[in-house]
């Protein structure tokens, strides 16, 4: 009976892990020292729990993705959210970018058609996973494992003031 019932309970955990999944579409990861948020946004949620900010997003896709990439040092355009990503290109990035130890904003693609064509328009950039850096366009996966492993992305990111030496 336990059995049954332990499992029971992780398919009920899975469906509101699946349900938190689809409503997040922007999140920021926690890396020991960096305290970090998730915000949730969903068509059928209560009013109660909608987002209550009082800052309107550009209707243009373009000025959209400028400020978002202008809000945070280190933003990630992907297919799910860090704690969960839902591809295997995105899941790199994150890890990467855990290994190199700095806070970074994602934007769930998945959930925004028009974000996700957008954003390959504006950076030129056919795929997603894509990494902007203080405001620059740095890559998709490829080019983020190719720079971890060379030291680029680690050189940068001191550059940039975002880590240590």
């Amino acid at each position: 009976m336990r059995r049954i019932a332990s499992v029971g309970a992780r398919i009920a955990n899975v469906t509101l892990r699946q349900k938190i999944i689809r409503t997040s579409s922007i999140s920021r990861v926690n890396h020991g020292a960096f305290t970090s948020s998730f915000a949730t946004v969903s068509g059928d949620s209560h009013d109660d729990f909608k987002s209550q900010s009082k800052v309107t997003p550009p209707s243009d896709i373009n000025e959209r993705i400028q400020q978002d990439i202008d809000a945070d040092d280190v933003v990630v355009y992907m297919k799910g959210v860090p704690t969960a990503p839902q591809c295997g290109f995105s899941n790199a990035v994150v890890k990467i970018l855990d290994t190199q130890g700095v806070d970074f904003a994602a934007y769930n693609v998945l959930e925004d058609p028009e974000l996700r064509e957008g954003v390959k328009k504006f950076s030129d950039w056919p795929t997603v996973p894509q990494v902007f850096v203080k405001g620059e366009f740095v890559g998709g996966c490829d080019i983020m494992i190719n720079m971890h492993q060379d030291g680029e992305l680690h050189d940068l990111l001191v550059e940039q003031g975002l880590k240590k030496e």
